[in-house]
């Protein structure tokens, strides 16, 4: 069989859509009709199209099993696509060594978007890359147009092997060296001053999954930056993983990579994300829900909060006016008052430990909420790196000035909403 897809899908179009004498049809082609006969013809050649570009792996960039990028790269398998481009599994004709190749699109924002990541791996350099639990760059080729990134090949994502888990996340047992493995690939890129922006389960990558414990390493620094060069209001990231003061505009730092890693380990737990929602607005609710509203001091310095939230009665009022049938407000409950579907509670979650007795199971899953709230706190200058035992005390937050923009339907006079505001603390 010819290893260039394209000429036989080529050569697959001058299929006639009239079936050839002697072509055994079964189903609904046996009704005789001619229509069903073309129908029938029509679907065999669509199944062999997508088998054979099944078979090759064909992408959007043309690149496919067996063809050649640079001078001594061979493609053996697509490992997977994204907006940037494509990451192959080759093999160098030189060193006969595999390696991963993150094969970037020729178009002019990710080309730039490349040199920024190269620049941001040469300061990685400087960093062990076992010791410190990242990828290691090997150096960058040019294939025609496009830049092309070579990397050691590991072995699977995180999410990828969570998916071959079970649907209730790794046990105790697992996720703590995990979590002690990110927390340290974390303090090393903090330490040179970068900001990763887009840790999720994707950009982790397990080295070997029959390995245990299982050893993980970073990946994927397309859209990290240097902290000198992070500008106010930059939106980086995966909405999912995004931290409140992204979404609302608030200056870059370091604390936001560790609410992401919050969330990480919350979904390693859970086995499902913790704030899913199609725009910034659905997950800050689910945010604001959960943990209460961000402080006024962060609100006050988000470029975005104005999309979010509205500071005075006036404004509440003139909204109403304006646009009585679409206006919507609400401060919801947080989720352990109001409990909802979305959010799994915490004894299901950890249903997956280990078989120790309930009583250490609850301990188990106390300490490792304390972890992720401690990572996740509201406030961004007390996310910390390192992870120390402490006691959480039940936080409290008051209605001050803001209110969260939400999704209910309210018709509230001044007076009740002067009420809703002056309102007593609710508790987390």
């Amino acid at each position: 069989m010819s290893h260039n897809c394209d000429d036989q899908v080529a050569q697959l179009s001058l299929i006639p859509l009239t079936p050839t004498p002697g072509l055994s049809l079964t189903g609904a082609a046996a009704c005789g009709s001619s229509s069903c006969m073309v129908l029938a013809a029509f679907t065999l050649k669509v199944s062999v199209i997508s088998k054979l570009c099944k078979y090759h792996k064909m992408t959007n960039l043309g690149i496919t099993e067996g063809c050649k990028l640079g001078s001594c790269h061979t493609v053996e398998d697509i490992l997977g696509e994204g907006g940037f481009g494509l990451v192959a599994k080759c093999r160098n004709t030189q060193t006969k060594k595999t390696v991963a190749v993150k094969v970037n699109k020729g178009e002019e924002g990710v080309f730039q978007q490349a040199i920024e990541e190269i620049a941001i791996l040469k300061q990685l350099r400087r960093l062990n890359p076992d010791t410190c639990n990242i990828v290691q760059w090997d150096g960058f080729f040019f294939d025609k147009e496009r830049i092309c990134l070579t990397f050691e090949l590991l072995d699977q994502s995180l999410h990828q092997y969570l998916q071959e888990q079970n649907q209730y996340g790794l046990p105790m047992g697992e996720l703590r060296p995990v979590l002690h493995q990110l927390a340290t690939a974390l303090s090393y890129v903090h330490s040179i001053n970068i900001i990763h922006a887009d840790l999720k389960p994707v950009n982790i990558m397990v080295v070997d999954r029959h390995q245990h414990p299982v050893r993980v390493k970073v990946i994927d620094f397309g859209l990290a930056c240097p902290v000198s060069e992070a500008q106010q209001g930059m939106r980086l990231g995966t909405l999912w993983y995004r931290a409140p003061e992204m979404s609302l505009g608030v200056p870059l730092s370091q604390a936001f990579d560790m609410w992401a890693l919050g969330l990480v380990m919350a979904e390693l737990a859970m086995g499902c994300q913790l704030y899913p929602g199609r725009t910034d607005y659905d997950v800050l609710r689910f945010i604001v829900e959960t943990q209460g509203q961000p402080s006024d001091d962060v609100l006050d310095h988000g470029l975005y909060t104005p999309k979010f939230f509205i500071n005075s009665l006036d404004e509440i009022e003139k909204h109403m006016e304006q646009h009585p049938d679409r206006f919507m407000f609400v401060i919801r409950r947080p989720i352990l008052s109001r409990p909802a579907t979305r959010w799994m509670d915490a004894d299901v979650s950890m249903a997956s430990v280990d078989g120790s007795s309930v009583a250490q199971k609850h301990e188990r899953t106390d300490r490792f909420m304390d972890t992720v709230l401690l990572l996740k706190k509201i406030t961004k200058k007390t996310r910390q790196i390192v992870l120390l035992k402490k006691e959480h005390k039940r936080r409290i937050y008051r209605l001050k000035t803001y209110i969260i923009v939400g999704q209910a339907k309210a018709s509230l006079n001044r007076q009740a909403l002067s009420c809703f505001l002056e309102a007593s603390t609710e508790t987390i």
